[in-house]
């Protein structure tokens, strides 16, 4: 601390602020103009790619692409993302459960890892945007868990023992009481939407059954479609914020833009077993003897892909 007098003779006092840096970071996770961004990575299509992890007090998460897919959406070049994510808190009980969290997608053209003044430039000089990446659809949209309900019971009780009668009438009997019940029924909520004009930020949001107090779903999917120029690269981003019960925040660590070159769009190969009867459940409506034909993502059942039902009984 320094004190020292101003021009006009009062007395100043300074005091030199700690920067808490990482608490910085957490609060610049959803910063969209963030001045000094990860290192993008290439898209491994052989790999089953980890997006971002997160860990505190016990409490961690963690983000992979399970499926990679190039087609077409009405007609436009298209590709599509299934991403899980798990949620493992420390305990599935009590107040170190998840009883809520975001996940935000960003797609962008270029790598990734421009600062904001070369993307802006950028994207001053496209065909007035045309032919930049844009998300035109996603799952789940609003879902809804299983219902589950408590009884609530109230009782009231009075002692009139002591409460003289009134006006010579008989008295009051000593026990007086009334019980009322009500049921109280919640769901799990997943909700997503599109949070900006250019189809660029994808959000969805997790609530636990705040009566069943059961957490969020421990394993998610979530698929959304991009339409992407097939000249022109682009990246996907990922940020994922959870907050137990006791207001602990786990914080997905950003591990830079995944990045899709031009020239080098291949569907990925790494899928698992599930993941892989998942998809051809999905579009099993578009099987047909011609092999090059390109699957219209349009028609593929997302909600098949994602599992959702499943994952929204989970517990």
């Amino acid at each position: 601390m320094d004190t020292k007098g101003d021009e006009a003779g009062d007395l100043l006092i300074e005091i030199p602020l700690e920067v808490n840096t990482s608490r910085t970071n957490d609060l610049g996770l959803f910063d969209r103009k963030a001045s000094d961004p990860a290192p993008s990575k290439p898209f491994q299509h052989d790999a089953s790619q980890l997006l971002t992890q997160g860990a505190s007090l016990g409490s961690k998460l963690q983000s992979r692409l399970k499926l990679v897919r190039f087609g077409e959406h009405s007609g436009s070049f298209a590709c599509l993302l299934l991403l899980s994510i798990d949620f493992k808190p420390k305990s599935y009980t009590g107040v170190l459960r998840f009883r809520d969290a975001v996940v935000e997608v960003q797609v962008q053209p270029g790598k990734g890892d421009e600062g904001p003044e070369n993307t802006a430039t950028t994207d001053a000089q496209r065909d007035d945007g045309k032919k930049e990446p844009k998300i035109v659809a996603w799952h789940p949209g609003y879902l809804e868990g299983p219902a589950k309900s408590i009884l609530e019971s109230f009782n009231i009780s009075l002692d009139t023992s002591t409460i003289p009668p009134a006006f010579g009438g008989p008295a009051i009997g000593p026990d007086f009481g009334y019980s009322m019940s009500r049921e109280r029924v919640k769901r799990r909520i997943i909700h997503g939407t599109i949070e900006d004009e250019k189809q660029r930020v994808l959000e969805w949001k997790l609530e636990e059954n705040k009566t069943a107090g059961d957490g969020i779903p421990p394993a998610c999917k979530f698929a959304f479609v991009v339409k992407v120029n097939k000249d022109e690269g682009f990246h996907v981003k990922l940020g994922i914020r959870a907050v137990t019960v006791a207001a602990i925040p786990v914080i997905g660590k950003n591990t830079g833009a995944i990045y899709f070159a031009p020239g080098e769009f291949v569907d990925s190969l790494a899928a698992d077993v599930n993941t892989q009867n998942a998809w051809t459940s999905a579009v099993k409506s578009q099987v047909s003897a011609d092999a090059s034909k390109e699957i219209d993502f349009a028609k593929v059942d997302l909600a098949v892909l994602t599992q959702a039902e499943e994952m929204m009984k989970a517990t």
